[in-house]
């Protein structure tokens, strides 16, 4: 089917299924996100496409349920004429939401940043279901992840071993990264990183899992909203504390103070016990997030691309040794908190 005539179909669905008579649409992510405008409404929607039905019911099922427990700052999607959120179309599901008329969190305006910290400790507070099959894992999947990232940066390292020019100096990056990760990977227990997963299964915590400043948008200086549900699963808060505090740190030269203040303030919207509160001061210290860009940017089997790497990198490295100063102070606070942990 073509763009146009897909369109098409979709505004007629619409029209029938939402009695939305569309003045203008707009493909965000094509054949995946629109936005568009209702005739007569200074409204705009965003419909989403989704390949299975079943997460898109899971996603609507929860924003329902925490809007019944006092959630705000979400947005859920609105029910069809069916008064139900799933609409099939084109051998696929569609849901239609309201658009938020915001934007994006400021990462240099700190009294923003700590207004999302306190709306991201209320959504993890409410953000609770019942899991289907409560049962402790018995690998953690961060630990999964933690080792894989640090597998790859292994072989990057080998694969490239006596290389010139700007491979030559990335490589003491890599080895300074990958020397953090390995000293988090041999820190932590794994029955810890398992315990903390078992307890956000055993009371059906929920995290958003994709929280950078992009689904963070203030509305008129006061209203806070967390948007883009896709990724969100039963899973441990910590996850969206430490992506979200990684994700603004580098704007504050990694400064172990602010991160203790974000800390701080989410702790006291949402407590965190001794146990998870080092097991996120070591996922601040795992460089989760250079070896995510390192990944897309580099290619061990074929080419480098170099430019896209050295833009990348500069960035990285603006602030490579007040981070490096930031990982040194956690270690050394960990060292000496760290029979804290339950063994």
């Amino acid at each position: 089917m073509s763009v146009l005539a897909l369109e098409t179909k979709l505004l007629e669905l619409l029209e029938q299924a939402y009695h939305l008579t569309t003045m203008n649409i707009k493909a965000v992510k094509l054949g995946r996100v629109y936005e568009i405008r209702a005739l007569g409404s200074e409204q705009t929607y965003i419909v989403k496409f989704f390949p299975s039905e079943e997460n898109l019911l899971w996603q609507a099922k929860c924003l329902e349920h925490f809007l019944q427990r006092g959630m705000t700052g979400i947005v859920p999607f609105i029910p069809n004429e069916n008064e139900a959120y799933c609409t099939p179309f084109n051998q696929q599901f569609i849901a239609v939401a309201p658009k938020v008329e915001g934007r994006p969190v400021n990462p240099a305006q700190m009294d923003e940043v700590m207004d999302g910290i306190e709306l991201l400790a209320d959504f993890h507070k409410q953000a609770k279901v019942t899991p289907v099959s409560p049962i402790a894992p018995k690998m953690s999947s961060l630990e999964n992840q933690w080792v894989h990232r640090v597998t790859q940066a292994n072989k990057f390292l080998e694969s490239n071993e006596g290389r010139d020019g700007f491979v030559k100096d990335l490589i003491p990056y890599v080895e300074e990264a990958l020397a953090w990760g390995t000293w988090v990977l041999q820190c932590v227990p794994s029955h810890n990183l398992r315990g903390v997963e078992a307890e956000a299964s055993r009371k059906g915590q929920v995290a958003h899992l994709d929280v950078l400043t992009p689904n963070l948008l203030v509305q008129r200086h006061r209203h806070y909203y967390l948007i883009d549900y896709d990724r969100m699963a039963n899973a441990t808060e910590l996850l969206d504390i430490a992506q979200y505090m990684t994700s603004i740190l580098d704007h504050y030269g990694w400064c172990k103070d602010i991160a203790d203040a974000f800390v701080s303030r989410y702790m006291s919207i949402n407590p965190l016990s001794v146990n998870q509160l080092i097991i996120l001061q070591l996922m601040l210290c795992f460089p989760h997030d250079i070896f995510r860009e390192w990944k897309g940017l580099w290619n061990t089997h074929v080419t480098f691309h170099p430019q896209q790497l050295v833009e990348q990198s500069q960035q990285l490295y603006q602030n490579w040794e007040k981070r490096r100063l930031f990982v040194h102070q956690y270690q050394t606070q960990y060292l000496q908190h760290r029979f804290f942990l339950k063994r």
